[in-house]
């Protein structure tokens, strides 16, 4: 509940603010003010001016209690605006604010407020090597705290970003070596897909490899399965393929699964004849395979099926299904096969006749 007195306070810092044309002579300090949500909007609109005096005056004002601030619901507002309109030198002595307490910079990542400030720190700071090199030695010692956590992650993903190559290389080579705990995290698996963007050749060989390797469980996985279906956005024809072998033997279960059913669909979406007719063979081939008709995922996997394949695995595929239209249209997720299947036939008849005309 806020203080009776809360409006009183807010008409006089705002009384004494308007009195000011510049920084010079404020009182109260300029860090308390920061905390305020008139004096954070002052002290904005003061930096964006871009008088390099008051900069430095707001610097000098803030930088002893940097680590409060950055923190702080208002104060992070007036950091994150230092940080765009400071030169490389004020943004170095602002890191070392920060680094100067081991392990701030990581709580400070994992903060609600704190988290923005990093990542802006990250973004105008990068082309330093000397900027980059105190982040990354900064943070590399809870790298899996930060992967992991809600707001951390975001750091970690723009240091994958935005840091010098040789930093960059740290933070992917602590992916890799924890990819399988970090791939079946809610935010570990974000910054996995951040990997695979932008690790170098070598580095991003690795990784797919050790995905591809644990592909089954991963495909059943409720984070797992997104990394594993990003590998299909690198297009590597030898990638998809190894999945698709990776998981050959298990379709008909990973078809009737929440999860693992989308990775199924890429698989069909992407891996081309020879991948399509390794799936649909397998799934035809089994003794109850037609309960994956009625399966509220499964159907998605058939109807993909019937969408992607081509001639005699998809001749196969409609004879297959034919017998079962009939009652596949009193299923509740059966029915949208006999769309799919009705939908194919008319364009097959088209096809047909076009190419007769033609003729």
């Amino acid at each position: 509940m806020s203080s009776p007195n809360c409006g009183v306070l807010h008409d006089n810092l705002r009384a004494e603010l308007d009195g000011y044309e510049s920084l010079q002579g404020l009182t109260g300090g300029i860090h308390l003010i920061a905390k305020h949500y008139i004096g954070c909007k002052y002290l904005r609109n003061k930096l964006t001016e871009g008088n390099p005096e008051d900069i430095s005056k707001i610097l000098d004002g803030i930088i002893s209690n940097i680590t409060d601030l950055v923190i702080d619901p208002f104060g992070h507002h007036v950091i994150e605006k230092l940080l765009g309109m400071c030169t490389d030198d004020q943004g170095l002595r602002i890191i070392c604010a920060l680094a100067m307490d081991p392990g701030q910079l990581i709580r400070t990542s994992c903060n609600e407020n704190g988290y923005r400030v990093v990542q802006k720190m990250i973004e105008t700071l990068n082309t330093s090597e000397q900027c980059s090199s105190i982040i990354s030695s900064q943070l590399l010692p809870g790298v899996m705290t930060l992967m992991k956590d809600e707001y951390g992650y975001h750091v970690v993903r723009r240091c994958l970003e935005r840091l010098n190559p040789k930093d960059k290389k740290s933070f992917v080579k602590a992916a890799i070596l924890n990819y399988l705990v970090l791939a079946q995290d809610r935010y570990g698996c974000r910054v996995l897909q951040t990997c695979l963007e932008q690790a170098d050749a070598q580095k991003k060989t690795v990784l797919v490899r050790k995905i591809i390797g644990d592909a089954l469980h991963l495909s059943q996985d409720p984070f797992g399965n997104y990394v594993v279906q990003y590998i299909f956005a690198l297009e590597n024809p030898k990638a998809i393929m190894d999945i698709v072998y990776k998981l050959k033997g298990h379709y008909c279960f990973l078809s009737i699964q929440k999860f693992s059913s989308h990775v199924v669909e890429k698989c069909l979406a992407h891996s081309g004849a020879d991948g399509q007719s390794i799936i649909i063979q397998e799934i035809l081939c089994a003794r109850d395979w037609y309960k994956i008709m009625y399966d509220q995922y499964g159907n998605y996997v058939i109807q993909k099926a019937m969408e992607h394949s081509q001639g005699d695995i998809h001749d196969a595929l409609i004879n297959a299904i034919n017998p079962h239209t009939p009652s596949l249209l009193s299923s509740k997720h059966g029915k949208n096969i006999v769309h799919k299947y009705f939908q194919n036939l008319r364009t097959s008849v088209k096809t047909t006749a076009s190419s007769s005309s033609r003729r």
